[in-house]
């Protein structure tokens, strides 16, 4: 229950992170397919990633295999996430002394 209370706070974070990186990474003609795509991919993953993971808890492995098969998948996107190249944030707001 807390699990589901927790992903339904956070869940549309998702799309928010995903715009922002796209605009942060992409020219501006390439915004919406690139949106469209990891949305897409994340939904996917929501409807069928249960599947796998039902079935090993299910299984010999007991809940560890299924909670293992949870786990893979987000350090392989950590993995990816870390090994993206750093972005410079520019700031909007002028430095202190300067005249915007």
């Amino acid at each position: 229950m807390l699990s589901a209370l927790v992903f339904g706070a956070v869940f549309l974070s998702v799309v928010t992170t995903v715009t922002a990186a796209a605009r942060t990474a992409l020219p501006e003609r390439h915004w919406t397919a690139a949106i469209t795509g990891l949305t897409t991919a994340f939904a996917l993953g929501q409807r069928l990633g249960p599947v796998p993971a039902g079935a090993l808890s299910d299984g010999p492995g007991g809940t560890a295999a299924g909670l293992a098969t949870g786990a893979a998948p987000l350090a392989l996107g950590a993995l990816v996430a870390w090994a993206q190249p750093g972005r410079v944030r520019r700031s909007r707001i002028p430095p202190p002394g300067t005249v915007g």
